[in-house]
């Protein structure tokens, strides 16, 4: 027998339903809040395998590991999936997913680690749910009887979120998913399939997951499929962060290129000048302003059906061409491959089964006037820098640039400007692109003009695209390779969901004085804008602000390694939010850190696009407890993940110079092919990375400590162990602290090491 609540839900769905087919505009009632994703806390299961792996090797461990897991949580092989899998220098990562009834449960994932010689594990990390979760839910039959469309569940996210949603609504299907197309909200069509959901309270929920692109998120909804409730919302969407310590103008409003859209017509901007709170309820798209911009302000991202080859030829329409230069550097030559990994200085490579592709000949060079790594802004820079063919061809076989378009557009990056708000998926990576038949990008950068000054815009956009395919190079040089999920139109046969190549915009109107990046699960292109800041007079273009670039390029990293590449709700909100802010920060200071740094000196970033020594943080990045007197205890009292962030990277900048003591620097301008140059701040790059795929989904400090540890002991058996325990512990996070809801400083080293500080 149905309950009230029960029917009461159904006629409302039944309301919304009717209320789809009328031909009217979209509107807005009062915004709701929203839950946000719920997940449990991971937990490292004993490392008791010992003798159970003793007979496996690198090619039957996850077959051991498997049945190891089972047996220790007490599932079956149908409920056990196994998502991803990749070996990254001496270890072997497995990503597994619960099943329930032959669908997966979305917030109940585990994570394996195996030493790649043996096949042993390494640690093993899960948040399955129990069975007395899996109790509650209902018997397929009734599931199946009392469950809602696809249509009917966004409609009721609509309604959830304050819309009065009177969309035509459509539904295909193809396998085990549904694209809806015709809600007006949306950007792009919404993808929907069946979950399940463990929630805070211990029931197993059976939702539509539902992924949304609206105005100025990318939402991964989780709607109850019998009562129609919202029950989870993450967000996809990461900011470069808010600026509390300078006065921030409004955006302008700005027309769309395409469509005039009213306000009735969109959701309300978050582009806040706030950060995210670590315990509150899933983004809403409340309006933290009177003055609201009328059109949608959005770019759009390549839709989940086309696929983005950097050979095909993409008709655009006609471009900017760059101005005549010739060529004043000879082109660096290539790279060689790297050096064979040992257990002291091991090099990122493909896995063995897919060996990188050889450098074409054929690739043209490219130059452009850039700011380079290890330099932060043209003001640092003193100008522009002429660099030529400056790609990684390990990294990028095939260079940086669409052979066929010969514009800002290629294997890695498409880079173009967005200052009229294109909206629609297709449209967006049609956008006009500078284009030149030699690929010569240079052109003047005058300070004494405003960003939106034509050349100086030009100049911006192919100062993004130059550092966003350097970050890619990097990236991929210390690990985040295509089995990893990194963002790559075409993957050469290595492994991984190519057609995701990065959008980047620059000076885009949907926003000011920020910057962000859209990263969905591999497979799905990430998306990054840059905005104009108006700080300083006349106006700065934050894609000049090296440190910005990369603190985006970052977030797709992070999110892409934690929990597996397949799954992109590991790193949203609260504790695991902020500690994504923290490693976008650390991997900005440490590519744009001058050779000539110290320990003693602070670093602070983005300093020139807000015209301040302080920068955009609340305190500079330092050795100097007094001037940045961040420590673990201060978390217990943050409610935003920026500032959190600013304490993980704390923690990390102490790392970074302990490690820099012990075995020297390497400057930034060359990290990218110093992977095995055994210095301190490469050898960090590669712990970074490596802790990143070790460590589990939604992680607190102790368990991304515990993996950057545990990926020293797999990548120097000990060299740099007391230089990270020093640098954790000086801020708190010593071995004595307990990983539980209090934040207590703890300064304590492990025995065989000696305090530094």
């Amino acid at each position: 027998m149905l309950s009230f609540y029960h029917i009461a839900s159904l006629v409302a769905v039944a309301i919304l339903a009717f209320e789809a087919t009328q031909a009217l505009p979209l509107s807005r009632r009062q915004a709701t809040t929203l839950p946000e994703f719920y997940h449990p806390r991971s937990k490292s299961l004993p490392n008791a395998g010992a003798n159970f792996m003793s007979a496996s090797t690198p090619s039957t461990g996850p077959a051991y590991a498997k049945q190891y897991l089972m047996t220790t949580s007490g599932i079956t092989k149908e409920e056990l999936a196994l998502t991803s899998s990749h070996t990254s220098l001496q270890t072997q990562h497995l990503y597994f997913n619960q099943m329930h009834d032959g669908i997966a449960i979305a917030n109940a994932v585990s994570n394996m680690n195996l030493d790649a010689k043996t096949g042993a594990i390494v640690s093993i990390h899960s948040a399955f749910a129990p069975a007395s979760t899996l109790r509650t839910a209902s018997s397929p039959s009734k599931r199946d009887a009392d469950k809602i469309t696809p249509e009917q569940a966004v409609l009721m996210f609509a309604k959830a979120k304050g819309f009065v949603l009177t969309d035509n609504l459509k539904a295909t299907h193809a396998d085990k998913s549904w694209t809806i197309s015709g809600a007006s909200f949306a950007r792009q069509p919404i993808i929907a399939s069946e979950k399940y959901y463990q929630t805070q309270d211990g029931i197993l929920v059976h939702t539509w997951d539902l992924q949304i692109r609206t105005v100025d998120d990318w939402l991964n909804v989780f709607v109850d499929s019998a009562s129609g409730d919202v029950v989870g919302v993450s967000s996809w969407t990461y900011k470069y962060g808010h600026l509390p310590w300078f006065s921030i103008s409004v955006p302008p409003v700005v027309p769309s290129a395409s469509t005039t859209a009213t306000s009735e017509d969109c959701d309300e901007s978050t582009e806040s000048n706030g950060y995210t709170p670590i315990n509150v309820p899933a983004p809403s798209d409340e309006t933290t302003s009177e003055e609201v911009t009328p059109d949608c302000n959005t770019v759009a991202s390549i839709p989940a059906s086309t696929t983005i080859s950097a050979s095909e030829s993409i008709e655009v329409p006609p471009s900017t061409t760059a101005p005549e230069t010739s060529s004043q550097n000879e082109p660096e030559p290539s790279p060689e491959q790297p050096a064979t990994s040992t257990d002291q200085q091991p090099v990122p490579e493909p896995s063995p089964s897919a060996p990188s592709p050889p450098s074409d000949p054929t690739i043209k060079e490219a130059t452009y006037d850039i700011v380079p790594i290890g330099v932060r802004n043209p003001s640092s820079n003193n100008g522009l820098t002429r660099v030529t063919s400056p790609w990684d061809t390990t990294a990028s076989p095939k260079g940086w640039h669409n052979q066929q378009t010969l514009d800002l557009s290629g294997n890695n990056v498409f880079a173009q400007s967005n200052p009229n708000n294109v909206q629609e998926p297709e449209d967006l990576i049609r956008l006009p692109r500078l284009t030149d038949p030699n690929l010569s990008f240079a052109f003047a950068y005058d300070a004494t003009k405003g960003a939106k000054y034509e050349p100086n815009a030009n100049a911006a956009t192919v100062n993004m695209f130059y550092v966003a395919n350097s970050a890619h190079d990097v990236f991929y040089r210390y690990g985040f390779t295509e089995e990893a999920g990194n963002f790559q139109a075409e993957n050469f046969g290595r492994g991984g969901s190519g057609g995701d190549a990065v959008i980047a915009t620059s000076q885009d109107a949907s926003g000011m004085n920020n910057a962000n990046f859209m990263s969905p699960p591999d497979g799905q292109s990430g998306v990054m804008r840059m905005y104009v800041f108006d700080s300083a007079q006349p106006t700065r273009d934050g894609a000049f602000e090296n440190d910005i670039v990369i603190h985006e390029m970052a977030h797709g990293l992070s999110t892409r390694l934690t929990g597996g590449p397949s799954n992109a709700n590991c790193l949203n909100g609260g504790i695991p939010g902020g500690l994504g802010e923290g490693w976008s920060d650390t991997f900005a200071y440490i590519l744009t850190m001058p050779v000539t740094q110290t320990r003693v000196q602070d670093y602070a970033l983005g300093v020139w696009v807000v015209d301040s020594a302080k920068g955009v943080r609340q305190y500079p990045y330092s050795t100097d407890t007094s001037t940045n007197p961040h420590m673990y205890s201060k978390l217990a009292e943050m409610t935003q993940v920026h500032a959190v962030g600013e304490v993980w990277a704390t923690m990390l900048y102490e790392v970074l110079w302990n490690m820099v003591d012990v075995s020297g620097f390497t400057a930034p301008s060359d990290i990218v092919r110093a992977s095995n140059s055994g210095t301190g701040n490469t050898d960090l790059l590669l712990l970074l990375i490596a802790g990143l795929k070790a460590q589990p989904c939604s992680p607190t400090f102790v368990q991304a400590r515990d993996a950057i540890l545990e990926a020293e002991t797999s990548l120097f058996n000990g060299k740099y162990k007391c230089a990270v325990w020093n640098g954790f512990a000086k801020r708190g996070l010593g071995s004595g602290v307990s990983d539980g809801a209090s934040f207590s400083d703890n300064f304590e080293i492990p025995n065989g090491c000696t305090k530094t500080f």
